[in-house]
């Protein structure tokens, strides 16, 4: 059986305790455990883990923006060094890769289209960018 993991990063732990977060761990394995089942994917033993370094928010409305450059920090594997003074920063970094994107890779949309869904246009290779 393969091994997989699922990483828990709370940015707000001013009202998390260690029973919150092995609830929030134990709800994730099950819905990965019955996606893989619902879809057919051979079985995988789920480890989970609460992740003590996730940097910490000092209010209550930047947990998006925290989100978006936790998952952005652990895709390029650095270690954590934003904190939030870096929210400001971030927003506009965010703006700017909104309005910059121009759909998934190519091979990404191959890829997607190679696992029998349809074509629906969403998944093709974007057209050049209009100037303004």
């Amino acid at each position: 059986m393969r091994s997989a993991r699922i990483t828990y990063f709370d940015s707000y732990r001013a009202s998390a305790s260690a029973d919150s977060d092995k609830r929030v761990l134990s709800n994730l394995r099950r819905f990965m455990e019955d996606l893989d089942r619902e879809t057919g994917r051979p079985e995988r033993a789920w480890k989970t883990l609460a992740s003590q370094d996730s940097p910490q928010q000092e209010n209550w409305w930047d947990c998006g923006v925290f989100m978006l450059m936790t998952c952005r920090w652990r895709a390029y594997g650095l270690p954590f060094s934003f904190d939030q003074d870096d929210m400001d920063d971030f927003r506009r970094r965010i703006l700017a890769d909104i309005i910059d994107f121009s759909g998934p890779p190519p091979l990404l949309a191959r890829a997607k289209r190679g696992r029998d869904e349809p074509e629906h246009g969403l998944l093709d290779e974007p057209s050049p960018r209009r100037r303004r």
